[in-house]
């Protein structure tokens, strides 16, 4: 999905979120990439009173139970987990991996192969279904970029009060 500006991001995500919910997925988890999404992502869900939990650290308890809900983390604390749907958010150009200046080709390296574990572990977290939410204005993440433009992902325009077009 790909929508303009951070509020617009924040919005379309919880819209995925619920319209997942909605559509039997018990289990729904809102990875987040880069921006410092967290808190803007938890209060979105709490103005729209819906039931979400927030996991503050890797291996928090509250996601290794098996009931459902709506679980948002960073990329950084999704590790160990498993959910019936997945969206990752932020997944863009100068987030994925981040953008660095003047640092060594070794530092650049080890940065961009950080950035690809994280979402490598964070695509793996999805039983069933995976949606990537981005920010039209920075563009998608260099690393999927190429499963767009190859056809793996399927693109789709949204708005911040969640319509699709599919």
């Amino acid at each position: 999905y790909f929508t303009e500006g951070r509020a617009a991001l924040v919005s379309l995500a919880v819209s995925v979120a619920l319209e997942l919910r909605s559509k039997n997925y018990p289990r729904v988890a809102v990875v987040l990439f880069g921006g410092g999404y967290l808190r803007d992502v938890a209060a979105a869900f709490h103005d729209r009173r819906t039931d979400s939990h927030v996991l503050q650290e890797r291996g928090d308890s509250t996601a290794g139970n098996p009931f459902p809900g709506i679980f948002i983390m960073t990329a950084e604390n999704c590790g160990g987990l498993e959910f019936d749907a997945v969206i990752l958010t932020g997944v863009d150009s100068g987030f994925v991996p981040p953008s660095l200046h003047n640092i060594s080709p070794e530092g650049h390296l080890s940065v961009r192969e950080e950035a690809s574990r994280e979402l490598y572990t964070a695509i793996t977290r999805a039983r069933y279904h995976l949606a990537f939410v981005c920010d039209r204005l920075n563009g998608p993440s260099e690393f999927i970029e190429p499963w767009i433009s190859g056809g793996l992902l399927q693109e789709v325009r949204g708005t911040a009060s969640g319509s699709t077009m599919r």
